[in-house]
């Protein structure tokens, strides 16, 4: 893919977050966002 440029969706999830980020030839980050549950879980321990 000489001369392409590439572009890569990352998902990542756990029991109380999900990310995402989207990365330019693996070194130039475009994008990222984390939705978290962990103020929700704190009430309850």
């Amino acid at each position: 893919m000489r001369g392409k440029v590439k572009i890569i969706l990352g998902i990542e999830t756990s029991c109380d977050e999900t990310a995402a980020a989207v990365v330019r030839d693996k070194t130039e980050g475009l994008s990222n966002i984390v939705a978290s549950q962990v103020k929700l879980h704190a009430k309850y321990g």
